[in-house]
């Protein structure tokens, strides 16, 4: 749906190219043989199969650079001075327009692990072109080079786009999720630069970005507005109470917790059915469920209802202090 103005409709398109790639097109080739496959393959299939595999990661490089490297780091200046121009003319949908366009970047950015998960593609593809005389071990190796490459390309370009944004396109809790996000992408890839003496070759100063960027996204804190929804006791206000709302900020914070999207669910659950909230409280699980996800970063599943987080097991230990 169009959102207001022709640039940000074409930055928008761009994104969506950016799915299309990862999931409508597949991360690897649609068919993918099994081992039965491969050992009844004769030389001509075997030839074929190391060329679609070839041919499609050509392809591939040849749209990530197009499409997420040059088209978006080239437009997000474009995309900043509209922003200036809208506040100065007073837009009066601008409020939408921000919104949109910074939930449809982080909606097409999360499928960013999907370019660095090389040891998936090792798993699923390489290891067994390998292993029945497809592909030689040497041009294994330089095929995961290359994801290697396009993974390194897509971390630069989203964590460049994500601090090159005007501030008032994400909120934090957005920004908060993207990095997260990237994060996670970079560390799948720190763990197969061991085995890629080239990579870190030219990339040397990688392990360094990394670092920073941990210790960014462990300085976040959750928004002041979140905080309200709490009582004043459990905020530490109060002569002789114990702050246990930074025990929650902590934990819901923490780059280390490696949570699902059903444990996040679970415990917004638990927030909700405690006695700790305030005034501000939200009338249904729903609203508030959707408020939670927004301020936390976490991915929303609207399938999740009351009935469905009901066991809360491995939680109340670290959540003691909601039920207490």
């Amino acid at each position: 749906m169009p959102i207001g103005t022709p640039l940000w409709d074409d930055f928008v398109k761009k994104l969506k190219e950016v799915k299309t790639t990862v999931e409508d097109m597949g991360f690897m080739p649609k068919y993918v043989p099994n081992e039965s496959d491969y050992e009844s393959m004769s030389a001509v299939e075997r030839e074929m199969t190391e060329r679609m595999f070839r041919d499609y990661y050509c392809c591939y490089a040849k749209m990530s650079t197009e499409i997420v490297h040059n088209n978006m780091i080239v437009v997000v200046d474009k995309v900043n001075e509209e922003v200036r121009n809208l506040y100065y003319n007073n837009f009066v949908n601008l409020d939408l327009i921000l919104n949109k366009i910074g939930d449809d970047f982080l909606k097409y950015t999360i499928n960013m692990s999907e370019l660095c998960n090389i040891k998936k593609i090792k798993a699923t593809y390489l290891d067994l072109l390998v292993k029945y005389g497809i592909t030689h071990p040497s041009n294994a190796e330089r095929y995961e080079e290359f994801l290697c490459r396009i993974g390194l390309e897509y971390i630069y370009c989203v964590n460049l786009l994500t601090d090159s944004f005007d501030s008032r396109v994400f909120n934090e809790a957005q920004k908060k999720e993207i990095k997260r996000r990237i994060l996670y992408s970079a560390d799948l890839l720190m763990d197969e630069f061991g085995k890629m003496p080239t990579v870190i070759d030219l990339e040397n100063d990688f392990k360094e970005k990394v670092e920073s960027l941990r210790n960014e996204i462990g300085s976040y804190h959750l928004p002041k507005d979140f905080a309200e929804h709490f009582t004043a006791p459990f905020r530490g206000i109060g002569t002789g109470n114990i702050d246990y709302y930074k025990q929650l900020e902590d934990s819901l914070t923490d780059r280390a917790k490696k949570r699902s999207v059903l444990e996040y669910a679970k415990i917004a659950h638990l927030i909700y059915n405690s006695d700790k909230m305030s005034r501000l409280k939200p009338n249904s699980f729903t609203n508030w469920y959707k408020y939670f996800c927004q301020i936390v970063g976490c991915e929303h599943n609207p399938d999740y209802k009351p009935a469905k987080l009901k066991d809360t097991k491995g939680l109340e230990k670290e959540f003691y202090y909601l039920t207490k």
